[in-house]
């Protein structure tokens, strides 16, 4: 791109040879991208911090820790002495000497009667009680008119030693006279009162076990007449031993059944062959027995054998009609119904057939009887076989009847055993609660003298002073952490870096005297007559090369964001006035001056300018003069040094951000940043919070330095100069930090930015005019009071 110098028929600015200024190309640095700002993340407070905190708040935490030391000693030896006297009670429990009585239908509040559980917390609350003080203080009210209630309970202190049954008593007066007296007496009437509730508790307790006494034998007859009636009822004498008698008897019918079944089974197995081989049913084999032993059958039958032997042997001779054959066939056939008649009479209506009959008769008699005899010992048998099975049925129901019989025996038992257990343990409480009545010992124990010590246990003078310090320290480190706490400023580079998030470009130590340093410059030799302006020697640091090495490397991190385009032209800002950075920029301009290179050092400040002051050159002409009237370049340069020359503001103009945004600005920045006169054009601005002057012209440069003072500026006035750049596009170089002090002593954060601003830039009269000289001396004690916190 390419900006118009204005020739010389216009109000612009000339060269020193006085030629028209020409069209130049200007190749702007590209533009810096700002980084998200992130807020600060809130780390943990460590080790590193609080060390760094306590060195710079050392003088906040020395005073406040001696304070608080002086005022801890100063009460420990104004404190009134304190004498404490004391002794120590061992509280007995009856409870392990005493029958167990629960389980017998006594609620907890009628055991409680009974025996003496100690509920220690109760017992203190007791001790300490109102209505327990109040007798010991109408017994010492002879001695101790002054006494109250009240007062014993103040000082009175009761406590339990841990895991014990011991009660430690305390008692606290200035007068060790009155101590004593008093921890004796509270001795002498806990070990009364003692005696007298034990004496309460025992009446009590035989009273009401003499009440619940008949109850209990009343519980104990009804459980034996319970257990009377259901022995009477179910038989029921000895449970176990019925029990294993139930059991062998269904194991012997389970025996005798398996026995039965063996032998029904052999039986079977015979009756089966023989009835296979006879072919005849019982009933037939009974049949052909009978008939076997009757004559007259027997005759017929051998009779009717003989006619059909004869039959037989005459079909094979003769033909079927021959007369022999039909007479014997019919002979035959006469003694059927013979023989039949014969039979039934003998088996009595027994239903056989002649065919079966005849072969009954030829059945080997011994066979039909093992036959008969197999048949009756089945049937026998079969009914023992029922007969036990019936048995063993009737056995296992009582069986089952049994556990359930057995267990309600068994629960009657067991509470007849505990409810004469109980009887037992009620009669030997009340015969103990008796004994004890009548002995009348005192429950309580007395294990160590009341008395009181030689020496006062407050104040603890060792203690007290040791606590003086820790308490000094501890609010000394609380205080400065808490003034730390409420500094709003930066306090190192690194706090810069982290919380604005731009790159810092370099840290400027704590220079001493660099005004003096720099007014120095103004009368160094020019080119001619020295090459290098020394600094003065004495009273100025900036000459270590401590302070030369920040500047040195401020110039190189500059080149390196120049590397693809070098950095022509940049500006030196802060948020707020006086930050330093007037004199960084003239230090900055001195350096690369002494490093060989052309700078220019322009003061745009138009409304407070600083430059002519810092180098202590004269400013009858400058800046302003340039950009309002037709005036050569060469006038109002100023040579500084060898290499280094200056343009102050010259004369104020009344709209300093008129003229700074006018195109002659403009055009004379890209003019300096082009003409290759210079190899750098340092601009000191005013301050960017708050006024627009620097945005006029900035587009016109670089980009822009921004010093941020450690101490001094609020961390917030960085960040809103960083946004407003940003909004604007105006490149962002980078960060340079400035020590103002040694400490970098930090400012207060109760107030705002434009508290900085105020009379910046206008003449004297309008701050000073019409003012009183009572409000300039406050203003200077305001100031002076400011100063004086800063130290802290």
């Amino acid at each position: 791109m390419s900006k118009l110098i204005p020739n010389s028929s216009s109000s612009g600015p000339l060269l020193p040879d006085g030629a028209n200024l020409q069209t130049v190309s200007v190749l702007p640095l590209a533009a810096v991208s700002y980084p998200p700002q992130a807020p600060a993340s809130e780390e943990g407070f460590n080790l590193k911090q609080l060390l760094t905190v306590i060195r710079r708040r050392w003088r906040l935490i020395t005073a406040v820790g001696l304070v608080v030391t002086a005022g801890v000693w100063v009460k420990t030896v104004l404190e009134t002495p304190i004498y404490e006297g004391g002794f120590q009670l061992l509280i007995e429990s009856k409870e392990s000497s005493q029958p167990n009585l629960a389980g017998i239908g006594l609620s907890e509040e009628a055991q409680s009667i009974t025996r003496s559980d100690t509920d220690f917390q109760t017992l203190v609350n007791l001790l300490r009680s109102p209505a327990l003080l109040e007798p010991i203080a109408q017994q010492l009210r002879f001695q101790l008119p002054e006494l109250s209630v009240a007062e014993l309970q103040s000082n009175l202190t009761v406590s339990q030693l841990r895991n014990s049954q011991i009660l430690e008593v305390r008692y606290r007066d200035p007068n060790p006279q009155t101590a004593q007296r008093i921890t004796q007496a509270l001795a002498q009437y806990y070990l009364d009162y003692s005696l007298t509730q034990e004496q309460v508790r025992l009446t009590k307790g035989i009273e009401f076990l003499d009440q619940q006494f008949p109850n209990l034998q009343q519980q104990v007859s009804a459980l034996e007449g319970q257990i009377a009636r259901f022995r009477q009822t179910y038989k029921f004498v000895d449970p176990e031993g019925q029990g294993t008698t139930l059991v062998g008897s269904l194991n012997d019918l389970d025996n005798q059944l398996r026995l039965t079944q063996v032998e029904l089974s052999k039986q079977q197995a015979l009756y089966q062959q023989l009835q296979q081989q006879l072919g005849v049913s019982p009933s037939q084999a009974i049949a052909s027995s009978v008939l076997s032993e009757s004559p007259r059958y027997q005759s017929l039958l051998t009779e009717a054998l003989e006619l059909d032997k004869k039959i037989a042997l005459e079909s094979a001779r003769l033909q079927p009609d021959n007369p022999v054959l039909l007479a014997l066939r019919e002979k035959r056939k006469q003694l059927d119904p013979l023989l039949r008649q014969e039979a039934n009479k003998l088996q009595q209506g027994r239903n056989s057939s002649n065919q079966a009959l005849g072969q009954m008769t030829a059945l080997p008699l011994a066979l039909t009887k093992q036959l008969v005899e197999t048949s009756n010992q089945l049937e026998v048998l079969q009914r023992q076989q029922s007969a036990l099975q019936n048995n063993r049925t009737q056995l296992a129901r009582q069986f089952e009847l049994y556990p359930e019989l057995a267990r309600t025996y068994t629960a009657l038992q067991r509470q007849l055993t505990v409810a004469d257990t109980n009887l037992k343990n009620f009669l030997a409480a009340r015969e103990n609660l008796r004994l004890e009545a009548a002995q009348r010992v005192v429950p309580w124990e007395l294990i160590s003298p009341a008395m009181v010590g030689g020496s006062p246990v407050s104040p603890n003078i060792p203690r007290n002073f040791a606590l003086g310090l820790f308490l000094g320290a501890i609010a000394g480190v609380g205080a400065g952490l808490l003034r730390d706490r409420l500094d709003h400023v930066f306090h190192s580079p690194q706090e810069v870096k982290v919380d604005l998030d731009v790159p810092l470009l370099a840290s400027v130590p704590y220079i001493e005297e660099p005004l003096g340093a720099l007014r120095g410059l103004a009368t160094a030799a020019l080119p001619e007559q020295s090459t290098t302006a020394e600094l003065p020697a004495a009273g100025y640091r900036y000459g270590s090369r401590h302070h030369e090495e920040a500047f040195r490397s401020l110039y190189t991190n500059l080149r390196f964001l120049g590397a693809d385009t070098p950095i022509r032209s940049l500006a030196i800002g802060s948020s707020i006035p006086s930050e330093g950075k007037s004199t960084t920029a003239a230090l900055l301009a001195r350096t690369i001056s002494q490093m060989g290179q052309r700078v220019l050092l322009i003061d745009a400040d138009l409304r407070k300018p600083q430059v002519h002051s810092r180098l202590g050159i004269e400013n009858l002409r400058g800046l302003s003069n340039l950009l309002s009237s037709p005036i050569d370049l060469d006038v109002v340069i100023q040579p500084v040094a060898e290499n280094f020359d200056a343009i102050t503001a010259g004369p104020r103009p009344p709209d300093p951000t008129k003229l700074l945004s006018s195109q002659r600005m403009t055009q004379l920045a890209e003019y300096l940043k082009t003409c290759g006169r210079y190899d750098l054009v340092i601009y000191d601005t005013p301050p960017l919070l708050g006024m627009a002057d620097t945005k006029a012209f900035a587009k016109a440069i670089d980009g822009i330095i921004l010093v941020v003072s450690l101490g001094r500026v609020d961390r917030d006035a960085p960040k809103e100069v960083i946004q407003q750049l940003k909004f604007a596009e105006i490149p962002l170089l980078g960060l340079v930090t400035n020590s103002l002090s040694p400490e970098t002593t930090p400012k207060g954060q109760s107030y705002s930015y434009y508290y900085y601003y105020q009379g910046y830039g206008e003449p004297a009269a309008s701050l000073t005019g019409g003012e009183s000289s009572e409000v300039k001396t406050t203003q200077v004690l305001w100031r002076r009071l400011q100063r004086l916190w800063q130290r802290f």
